[in-house]
Order: structure tokens, then C-alpha cells, then sequence
């Protein structure tokens, strides 16, 4: 009885869709669609890791109610969003924000886009993020993009940037997790809000379709 409760419970699990804390991912882990708006900041959420989480007592990554410096433009999907503290990091300070894992073993056209917001504080200094991806649990990682500078390249303007990446590499793959891995130059805040990664939804419909 208990090996049967046990296994129902287990179909139950995998036939579920799981959102905790903002983090939204189908049963077969092949897709998050993260807007960071279903936590309490400074807490990341459910399967995200920042490592370093602290760099000479500070916090490197996690997510705040609102944009800094300046607070407009804020999020675009209020109320909150991801941030780097490279406004108080020192100077080479590094640290990765990691996805949760996903398995890509039926995945067929991937995509990776979020938005990142440019600003027009302290211009020479030139914060920014690349984008890692890993195959071993964060053993190993590979730079598949980048650099993604902070300050604005429109005079004058903080907006906030469509970026799109290119995964289709890691098809097929049955772990692979990314990772937005920001440089400090003691400049102001990194802000990344609205990130989609894997197969879009339109997309899985269409291949449920045809089966």
C-alpha cells in the first residue's frame, strides 16, 4: 500500500505544473518563465542561485521591489526584478545569477530573451553582464554571450534593452542551466526583469498538435 501511495503520488508530481515563489516551469523542466514578482526581496526565487550569494559582506544578486538609480523606468512586470549590486561592489567584484535546471532532451527551437536595463549613471564605468551556460550542475561553464554593457547607449535615456540569446547548441541536452554572470566596475545597479528560457509555449502547443 505505502510503495502504491508512494508511486500515485509521484504521477501526480510529474503530471503537475509548478510555480513557487514567481518561478514557472512545465513538468518536464524544459521552460522557465521568470518575472521574480512572487517573492519577498531580497529572497530569489525557488531553484535560482547567486554565487557568490556575498562578496566582502555585501549580497551580490537578488531582487528588489522597484529600480535604482534611477527609479524610472521601473520594472516592466511590476513589482520586482533582479539586481546586481555593482553600485557598491568593488571593481572586478563577479558573480553569477543561475537558472534552475532544465532538460532539453525533447526541446526542438529553444529561446533565451529578457529585458536588461541601460542607464545614465557613471558612463565610464562599464558594469556588465555575460551570459554562462552549464551541462554538469554548474561544474563547468561556458560564455555563450555578451558582454551586455549598463551604461545607456542612447544619450541621455535609461530603458530597458530586448535581449535574445542563442541556445540552440544545448538542444537535446538533458541538463543545461544558464546563468547571467555580471562584472562590477563600481558603477551603478544591474537591473534584469522578464526572462524566458526554452521551447515557447505557442511552439509546444503546435508539436501537441501534430502527435
Amino acid at each position: 500500500m505505502k510503495l502504491l501511495t508512494n508511486t500515485m503520488m509521484l504521477v501526480v508530481f510529474m503530471a503537475a505544473i509548478t510555480s513557487i515563489g514567481g518561478y514557472s516551469v512545465n513538468a518536464q523542466t524544459t521552460r522557465i518563465d521568470e518575472k521574480f514578482d512572487g517573492v519577498t526581496p531580497e529572497a530569489l526565487p525557488s531553484g535560482w542561485a547567486a554565487d557568490p550569494a556575498i562578496i566582502g559582506g555585501r549580497t551580490t544578486w537578488t531582487t528588489n521591489a522597484g529600480a535604482l538609480n534611477p527609479s524610472s523606468p521601473g520594472p516592466p512586470s511590476t513589482p520586482n526584478l533582479a539586481k546586481f549590486q555593482s553600485y557598491n561592489l568593488p571593481a572586478g567584484s563577479t558573480a553569477r545569477l543561475i537558472t534552475p535546471t532544465m532538460n532539453w532532451s525533447g526541446v526542438t527551437t529553444p529561446t533565451f530573451t529578457f529585458k536588461y536595463r541601460r542607464d545614465v549613471q557613471y558612463l565610464s564605468s562599464l558594469d556588465r553582464v555575460f551570459i554562462d551556460a552549464s551541462t554538469d550542475n554548474g561544474t563547468s561553464w561556458t560564455e555563450i554571450a555578451g558582454p551586455y554593457n549598463r551604461p545607456t547607449d542612447i544619450p541621455g535615456t535609461t530603458y530597458w534593452q530586448d535581449i535574445s540569446v542563442n541556445v540552440s547548441t544545448y538542444v537535446s541536452q538533458t541538463s543545461v542551466k544558464f546563468a547571467f554572470r555580471a562584472i562590477s566596475e563600481y558603477g551603478n545597479w544591474i537591473h534584469v526583469d522578464n526572462v524566458f528560457i526554452g521551447q515557447p509555449a505557442e511552439e509546444v502547443g503546435a508539436g501537441a498538435r501534430k502527435m
